[in-house]
This record gives C-alpha cells, structure tokens and sequence, in this order.
C-alpha cells in the first residue's frame, strides 16, 4: 500500500481490508466465552469506526457523525459490561451500525458515482466498489437483527442468542440472500422479512449487473486510450 498511510489513492483499500477484518474476527469471537468475544468485537467495531473516520474523513458532518457513534457504542458496551440489571439487547448496537454502514455506504457511492462522472476510474475506485457491496450486505444484516429483535421468529432457523452469534449470522444470511444462493437453512416466516428479503435480492443483482460492470467497462476503457495515446505520441515521434 503507497507510503504505508491512507490517502485519497488507497482509502478504499484500507476500508474494505477493515470490513474483512470485522466480518472474520466476529465469526472468529463466536468460540470464545461470551465476554471476551464482546470485547474482541468492540475493538474491532472501534478499528473499523477509526479507519472510516481516516479514510472517508469528507467533512465536519462526517467526522462528527463517526465520533458520535463511536461515543454511542462505547456507552452501549460499558452499560452492558458493567451496570447491573442492564437490558441485554442488540437493538442500540444494531442501530448504531446500521447508522455506521449507511453513512460509510453514503460517502463510498458518492464517491463512485462521482468517479463515473469524471470517468476517473482506477484500481482504488474499483476497490470502493467491493467496499460499498460489503456495506450493502452489513446494512441488511443489521437490518435482520433489528427485525428479530422486535419478532424473535422473524427468521427461520436463526437461534437468537448473544451479540456474536446473532451477528455472524445475520451476516451470514444478508450475504447469502445478497448474492442469491439461497441455501435455505434460515427463511423469513413474516411479510417484513419477506420484503427486506426480496429488496435485497434484487440490489444485489442489480449493483453487479450495473454498477460493478460499469465500473469495470470505465476502467478498461482508460487503460486502452492511455494505451492508445502512448502509441500516437511514439508514432509522432519517430515521424519527427
């Protein structure tokens, strides 16, 4: 990675790398005693709000935002850590990164639609690509563990349980319908999960289809004019 800090040519990189980051540690903290995995996932949560707030720093409403819910998460942890008779829910946290995600997606497609704009496609904008599909995956998965909060039974198959396995599998499941393998192991019994389902099937398939391959289509294009231009200037340079 260019001169081992972000920078605006390699901040998706960084992005997506923390997103892995958190997806394989959480699936990781599900065998371990319950309250070492809450802290192995805080820090993680915390590396990855670090890294947002570092590699899409797009203005005071978004450092603002990052720092508010970082405050929001670490109140959340503390109170479930260590005030007793606290209510053992995964509502707030839930809530608070869906918010995360949603504003991280927010500044990754605005970027790469800006990107398409100016047709200034490179490696790292590609990368933003993968970045906002992995976003797009957590915000459902989010999205799947509010659902089962106000209806344990909203999801077939899914034991609701502690944070992290409720959370690993909520990614499980969003990744699975995303990408339309329906392996059929969890299903949605009610209208709110069948909808959330169905919507986001169709995103996924359509943010491939579309964005990803134009994505791909721009940069090729840039390669081959870059290519092409090279060989106009050689050529005017052996005829001079």
């Amino acid at each position: 990675m260019p001169e081992g800090r972000i920078h605006g040519n390699n901040n998706f990189i960084y992005l997506v790398l923390s997103l892995l980051t958190l997806i394989l540690v959480s699936a990781v903290s599900t065998l371990i005693p319950e309250g070492e995995a809450e802290i192995i996932l805080i820090s993680i949560f915390l590396l990855t709000l670090g890294v947002a707030y570092v590699s899409l720093n797009f203005g005071n409403v978004w450092r603002n935002m990052v720092l508010f819910l970082l405050a929001a998460l670490l109140v959340d942890f503390l109170v479930k850590r260590f005030v007793a008779g606290a209510e053992q829910n995964n509502l707030y946290s839930a809530t608070i990164l869906l918010l995360f995600f949603l504003g991280e997606a927010y500044q990754a497609g605005r970027s790469i639609i800006e990107s398409l704009r100016k047709r200034q496609v490179d490696r790292n904008m590609l990368t933003a690509t993968l970045a906002l599909y992995l976003l797009i995956g957590l915000i459902y998965a989010m999205l799947y563990m509010i659902l089962l909060e106000f209806d344990p039974e909203g999801l077939k198959g899914v034991d609701y349980g502690r944070g992290a396995d409720l959370f690993v599998t909520a990614i499980y499941f969003s990744f699975v319908t995303m990408t339309s393998l329906g392996y059929g192991d969890i299903s949605p019994t009610g209208p709110i999960g069948q909808v959330m389902v169905i919507i986001e099937a169709i995103t996924g398939t359509f943010y491939m289809a579309v964005i990803v391959a134009t994505m791909v289509a721009t940069l090729i294009g840039n390669q081959i004019s870059e290519v092409d231009t090279a060989f106009l200037e050689q050529e005017e340079n052996n005829n001079d």
